[in-house]
């Protein structure tokens, strides 16, 4: 398996090739090195959920290690707000290097998907709506999901209704904070 360096260091590898990096709407290195230290603690066969996909910068992760663990892998976005340097990005990333790789595009709202999803998780990374319905939406539908003992990682947690639904559904006695890094922390469900 990959060190978690090794894991990081392909994820930012589209930095330098024409692609610009735009911290503001993906994952930074600390962000990326986080996530990574959750994921390769899954047991094989794990079930990982990505709410947002954006670039495909934290998803190019669990397709690292999909080959070590035999991730059940779903990224549910839209696709709604897809731009030119996200499409470039995800392309780069996922698509010319993981192509043989088993995935699930789930191209709705995650709201949508949430009221039909019937399948325990071991990784739910939530980055979609930052509003106060949306991100309501995805802690009321998809943290009952978590299998006790899985992980959830909230990016922007800074983000005031993320901020709110944190405090009021991980926050609750037995969840464990497990670790934080610039506008992401990640959280054990008892």
């Amino acid at each position: 398996m990959k060190t978690i360096d090794e894991l990081v260091a392909f994820s930012s590898t589209v930095e330098g090739q024409g692609i610009e990096d735009h911290q503001n709407c993906t994952c930074t290195k600390p962000e990326l090195r986080l996530l990574a230290n959750r994921l390769v603690e899954l047991p094989t066969g794990a079930r990982v959920v990505e709410i947002g996909v954006f670039s495909g910068r934290s998803a190019s992760l669990y397709f690292q290690l999909q080959p070590d663990l035999d991730l059940d892998i779903h990224l549910v976005d839209n696709w709604s707000w897809n731009n030119t340097y996200a499409t470039a990005m995800f392309d780069k990333l996922v698509i010319e290097n993981f192509n043989d790789t088993p995935w699930t595009l789930h191209k709705m709202n995650s709201d949508y998907l949430g009221k039909l999803w019937e399948a325990p998780i071991d990784f739910l990374y939530i980055d979609g709506w930052h509003d106060m319905p949306g991100i309501l939406n995805d802690c009321i539908l998809w943290l009952p999901w978590l299998r006790s003992g899985a992980v959830v990682a909230f990016h922007d947690s800074d983000c005031p209704p993320v901020a709110e639904c944190i405090e009021k559904y991980v926050k609750a006695p037995g969840w464990t904070l497990l670790e934080s890094a610039y506008r992401m922390t990640t959280w054990r469900k008892p």
